[in-house]
């Protein structure tokens, strides 16, 4: 999985909201990550991750997430542009 340079500020429930349960939960802050969503676009998959909190977290606090891809078709068009549009769908439903 790579960081794709992108973050958005949420909470745990707008992110449960938007996607359902995380498919990683280890809310102690004793790792770099508590939550782990796996979303996938088409064939393109994600993560969204808080990084390196290392605290528990309120799941109605507004925290910085990040936005990983574990891997984006390249026969399906270009990676790049498809890359930007999945994002701002993802962003889009979370604040949504």
């Amino acid at each position: 999985m790579g960081f794709t340079g992108t973050t958005v500020i949420a909470s745990v429930n707008q992110i449960k909201k938007a996607f359902g349960p995380a498919k990683f939960v280890d809310n102690t802050g004793m790792d770099k990550v508590n939550f782990d969503w796996r979303i996938k676009i088409g064939n393109d998959n994600f993560s969204i991750y808080d990084w390196k909190e290392y605290r528990p977290l309120n799941e109605d606090e507004m925290i910085e997430w990040h936005i990983g891809v574990h891997m984006i078709d390249s026969s399906k068009g270009d990676p790049n542009d498809r890359l930007e549009k999945s994002i701002n769908q993802i962003i889009e439903k979370i604040k949504n």
